[in-house]
């Protein structure tokens, strides 16, 4: 009842301009996953330390409508977008997590969390333990807050991150760690939570996100 009463007053836009939906067909189809898998070796050549396996679904400075669906979703606070990523996410079933690991949702600071309402990284996580069955656990916070990194340089990111992370419950730690996030740039975020679990003693630790840029 409500929705069509919003449609008249405030008509929904796709993220394209096209009328009575959010996401339209051919937007989310430009949206297919394209996988990609980085080892150890190629890792440490980027700088990314302590990440077993790092697997991202799509690039994302080169596609626009998946970077304005991000913008929407977390700077405009926009939670609908949340089923179009889980209709991604279920593309891909090939490269989702898998064996006896958990899953870590890369964590925002309190303030940030507050201001935005939800963590992005906790939604992706909750959707691929839908398909999955594996179990998310927070095992990392955020120690304080670090600011945005998007406008920053690779070392101003590695210089505000430095020990940002810490490990809830040193005692009960798994052995195998997932950590999962929205978007991978630089990977100075994902170095510093691996790091922070090896140094806890996590044996294991791979990375998935939505997108690479």
């Amino acid at each position: 009842m409500l929705q069509p009463l919003l449609d008249f007053v405030f008509p929904r836009r796709s993220l394209l301009g096209h009328p009575g939906c959010i996401v339209a067909t051919n937007e989310l189809l430009s949206m297919k996953a394209q996988p990609r898998t980085e080892e150890w070796v190629e890792l440490q050549r980027r700088g990314i330390r302590g990440v077993d396996r790092l697997t991202t679904l799509l690039p994302y400075q080169c596609n626009t409508i998946l970077t304005e669906l991000l913008r929407r979703w977390k700077f405009l606070r926009q939670r609908a977008y949340a089923e179009s990523i889980a209709a991604v996410i279920d593309c891909c079933e090939e490269v989702w997590p898998e064996g006896d690991c958990v899953l870590c949702p890369v964590p925002l600071h309190w303030s940030r969390r507050f201001h935005r309402g939800f963590n992005q990284a906790e939604v992706i996580a909750a959707a691929l333990r839908e398909r999955t069955g594996l179990r998310v656990c927070n095992v990392l916070r955020r120690a304080r807050a670090t600011g945005h990194q998007s406008w920053r340089s690779k070392a101003e990111r590695k210089v505000a991150l430095c020990n940002a992370f810490r490990v809830v419950d040193p005692q009960s730690l798994p052995t195998h760690v997932v950590l999962v996030d929205d978007v991978v740039t630089t990977g100075s975020t994902l170095s510093e939570c691996a790091q922070a679990l090896r140094k806890a003693g996590v044996r294991h630790v791979e990375a998935w996100a939505l997108a690479r840029d």
